[in-house]
């Protein structure tokens, strides 16, 4: 069960690399949509 868990936690691992491929699209879809978002409403919240 330890090398499983090494192998979701280290980097080089395919998995890794999945999550952090995953967490980076999210990032970028969450940027994208507060550049959608008009400059008024922005500075109102």
């Amino acid at each position: 069960m330890n090398s499983t868990g090494l192998k979701v936690a280290d980097p080089s691992s395919s998995i890794g690399r999945n999550t952090a491929c995953a967490l980076t699209r999210t990032t970028l879809s969450l940027s994208a949509r507060r550049l959608d978002l008009p400059p008024l409403q922005e500075e109102g919240s």
